[in-house]
């Protein structure tokens, strides 16, 4: 973790993506969401009191992006450490603004990267209306807030502060935005906060379809690396799709048969086994997810020596 600034001229993204182990993303972040809609909703994990709050709802591009941000701020090559003492005055006046209430003091994170390093890690092409996208994804997030409460402490955050640098003659795409994120994720990503959850950005950009990208984020949050667990296909679905119990009978077929489907394809990237038994409401699902070290020495063992006997062939 860098503790000075870094500018990124191209940023190669290959590691994971590091998740709150308080709610997952799934919990805000929903397929075809009615953005009338607001986010509100309360959690409560160690004797803190966490609300969560938002006056839109969040689809597919707003997960997609803030999996890509969540990615460089997870990359220690491309973050750095922020305290609330800090001496740089623009970083400081974008912590100042992270916060709605009381600076929690907390140790937070900063990154700048260009607007097109975000479109390419979150899959998005970089023409005009995918920038406009992008532009209303950030002040979106930007308006996402964090409130908690303890016996110790209370404050609200926002998710994400940031700022756009771009010149006048610029296009957007080629312009520099720098980012603070909130205390809590920053905290997850630093291993401050214990049980860190996270995502595999090779195999999320793998994925195309809404319920495959829906399901993996869930499936990444909930298994454990190196562990197995068991899940109906209806209890999936609620984790997935905005109020499943309350959809009519069709359009709960359609989604468990897009689930299952996407499980499938989540069956075929490295390191993941599913096995999907039963039919209709009963389908039930055995996922285990390979441990990261474990992967590692499988790859030293097998996958290396295949790649440097091709390269000697």
């Amino acid at each position: 973790m860098k503790n000075s600034k870094q500018s990124n001229n191209y940023l190669t993204i290959s590691g994971n993506a590091y998740m709150d182990s308080i709610v997952s993303l799934n919990q805000i972040f929903k397929p075809n969401p009615n953005l009338k809609d607001k986010i509100d909703f309360e959690k409560i994990s160690d004797g803190v009191r966490y609300r969560f709050q938002s006056t839109s709802q969040f689809g597919s591009t707003h997960l997609k992006i803030f999996i890509a941000i969540l990615s460089v701020f997870s990359d220690f090559n491309s973050s750095f450490k922020v305290n609330k003492n800090c001496n740089n005055q623009e970083i400081g006046d974008l912590r100042k603004s992270l916060y709605k209430g009381i600076d929690d003091d907390n140790t937070i994170l900063y990154s700048e990267f260009y607007v097109a390093d975000i479109l390419r890690i979150a899959g998005l092409n970089q023409g005009g209306t995918q920038i406009k996208q992008f532009l209303n994804v950030m002040e979106n997030l930007s308006n996402f807030t964090i409130s908690y409460q303890s016996d110790e402490s209370a404050s609200t955050i926002f998710l994400i502060s940031y700022k756009l640098t771009k010149k006048k003659e610029e296009k957007y795409k080629k312009a520099k935005i720098k980012v603070v994120l909130n205390s809590v994720s920053s905290s997850i990503i630093l291993g401050i906060a214990n049980y860190a959850r996270y995502l595999n950005v090779v195999d999320f950009s793998k994925l195309s379809s809404d319920p495959e990208i829906f399901t993996f984020v869930y499936l990444s949050w909930w298994v454990f690396e190196g562990k197995k667990s068991k899940i109906s296909i209806d209890k999936l679905c609620r984790h997935i799709y905005l109020n499943f119990d309350e959809l009519n009978e069709s359009t709960q077929r359609s989604h468990r048969s897009s689930v299952r489907k996407a499980l499938i394809t989540i069956n075929e990237l490295d390191g993941w086994e599913i096995e999907i038994t039963g039919r209709g409401k009963k389908v039930m699902v055995d996922v285990s997810r390979e441990s990261s070290s474990a992967r590692k020495k499988r790859m030293e063992d097998v996958v290396f020596p295949l790649l440097k006997k091709a390269a000697n062939f």
